[in-house]
């Protein structure tokens, strides 16, 4: 058995391939030409150090790009960073921003359906004394005055009308109802705090004298005096409502 060397494609013999080695010219140039403008050598200084601090971070200013910017600005991408010693002054101006957003007028429409309808304005109407009066219900206004000076003889009747006077009198005025039964409410507690404190007093040692007929007049005509003022601010402000029947006598 043996080989046969192929007649074609690699060669099997171990003879190496060497590549050819370029040969010097033959005779050594005899001039130098410079193919450009040239620098003297004299005219050459060494490069001046720089005087950053290494230790403090570069600067870096981003601005916002946008399509209709100016010319000199990059055609693609939208944010664009630069990292200087010492930007220039034009970095720090920014770019103008284009919104594609549409811009919609505001219209007028209905408010929403849960929504509570807005109050117009009251304007201030004129009051005079006399419905003032009327307002706040003169019987009642009548009553307490009496009661004033029957308080400094005897504090049972101003006690027992001002009992009465949240629940029969305070509901036939026109306006502030409620306020007028807290403050008549009041007054009813402070004239029976008083009472209980004159009967704990006589029954003792000490007799003191609380001067509780004084109180009780000065409760009667304050009380009458708030409903008159009470009704004053709620007519000028028109609260008002419909008027309530009265009793017959």
């Amino acid at each position: 058995m043996g080989f046969a060397e192929p007649d074609q494609a690699t060669s099997l013999s171990t003879e190496a391939v060497v590549d050819p080695v370029p040969q010097p010219p033959t005779e050594p140039p005899q001039g130098f030409e410079t193919s450009g403008p040239s620098v003297p050598l004299e005219s050459i200084a060494a490069a001046e150090a720089s005087a950053r601090d290494p230790l403090e971070p570069f600067l870096t200013v981003s601005s916002v790009l946008t399509p209709d910017s100016s010319q000199d600005q990059p055609a693609s991408g939208f944010t664009a960073a630069a990292s200087a010693p010492v930007p220039p002054k034009s970095a720090y101006e920014p770019f103008r921003v284009a919104s594609s957003a549409p811009i919609v007028t505001p219209t007028w429409g209905p408010p929403p359906p849960h929504s509570a309808p807005a109050r117009p304005a009251q304007p201030v109407q004129p009051v005079t004394v006399s419905d003032c009066l009327n307002a706040a219900y003169p019987p009642m206004l009548i009553a307490l005055v009496v009661a004033g000076f029957v308080g400094a003889l005897n504090v049972v009747f101003p006690i027992a009308l001002l009992v009465l006077t949240p629940f029969l009198f305070v509901p036939r005025v026109r306006v502030r109802v409620a306020a007028l039964r807290v403050i008549s409410l009041i007054v009813l507690v402070i004239m029976v705090i008083g009472a209980i404190l004159t009967v704990i007093m006589d029954s003792t040692m000490y007799n003191v004298d609380l001067h509780l007929s004084w109180w009780t007049m000065i409760g009667s005509w304050g009380l009458a005096l708030v409903a008159v003022i009470l009704q004053w601010l709620g007519l000028r402000r028109g609260e008002a409502g419909p008027v309530p029947p009265q009793p017959r006598y």
